[in-house]
């Protein structure tokens, strides 16, 4: 019998158009058969006849479905795109003007807890960059590295096997809003220290997140008492909404510096600027020093 793959180009054509019946009598006979062919015509022609065909009616039905579904699904993505670029270039433009909290100059007087520009709230008001990334807890991991003698990753379960720490700390956005006694709980950067032990050439600290976002610090201001990785904020467990499972806490930095949704922790011997620092904010981010913009 004759291999299909050898017949010639015009049989080949013919040979598809068949029926099995006919294929099955003219297989491998190419030389002597005169193969038929079938003229369906115009594209309308081709599309009545596609139509004929029962599962191809039910994939007619079934497409205008599925594209109203995907448009639903498109829609809802550039949203959210659109969101995350207004926020980022509304917070460049404010850096490139340097704006952005000092027009709001609210002091309390006798209150020396509120930093220059900052104003009090009692709420905990949310903001990122317009997406907040899902991640199990069957999933989480934080993974740390870089310029240290035992680099480490750790599951949820590990996380919190870890000696855990409390610390009551006032929390300063750049946006100039302040917030008086958050109760964190979570696993202290200095114990994170004493388990990795950093080369003595690491000088900096890159954060970085599930959703892409990154900060950096020198590794001087993570080595302090207050700062820590939470994963409790005010006894409850920290929600998605404010940078759950885990996020950083660096109480004398404005609060950016804490990266939210924190998967990896990498040190070096290098300086490498994070997600606002090379959009126009300060690389120190001091409250105190009124050091929002670079």
């Amino acid at each position: 019998m004759a291999d299909p793959l050898f017949f010639s180009h015009d049989a080949q054509k013919g040979y598809a158009r068949r029926s099995s019946e006919e294929q099955h009598m003219a297989y491998g006979k190419e030389s002597e058969v005169e193969l038929p062919r079938q003229d369906i015509g115009s594209s309308a022609r081709q599309t009545e006849l596609f139509q004929s065909r029962p599962l191809a009616r039910y994939v007619s039905r079934l497409l205008p479905v599925v594209r109203k579904a995907l448009a639903h699904v498109v829609c809802e993505w550039e949203a959210t795109m659109d969101e995350q670029n207004r926020l980022t270039k509304t917070k460049e433009q404010w850096a490139k003007a340097r704006r952005g909290g000092e027009e709001r100059e609210v002091f309390y007087e006798g209150d020396a807890r509120l930093p220059p520009g900052q104003h009090l709230v009692e709420t905990f008001p949310v903001l990122d960059l317009g997406f907040k990334p899902e991640v199990p807890l069957s999933e989480w991991s934080l993974t740390i590295g870089g310029f240290v003698t035992t680099p480490v990753t750790w599951t949820w379960e590990q996380f919190l096997a870890q000696p855990q720490f409390k610390d009551l700390s006032d929390f300063h956005c750049v946006t100039s809003w302040s917030r008086f006694d958050n109760e964190w709980e979570g696993v202290s950067f200095k114990h994170i220290l004493s388990v990795v032990k950093p080369l003595s050439s690491a000088k900096f600290v890159l954060f970085k997140s599930f959703d892409d976002y990154t900060t950096n610090l020198p590794l001087e201001a993570c080595d302090d008492q207050d700062v820590l990785l939470t994963y409790k904020w005010n006894g409850k467990p920290l929600t998605k909404e404010h940078g759950g499972p885990v996020r950083v806490i660096v109480p004398k930095r404005y609060a950016w510096k804490g990266a939210k949704w924190v998967k990896e922790i990498a040190f070096s011997d290098k300086d490498e600027k994070g997600f606002w620092e090379v959009r126009g904010y300060s690389n120190s981010a001091f409250p105190w020093e009124n050091d929002r913009y670079g």
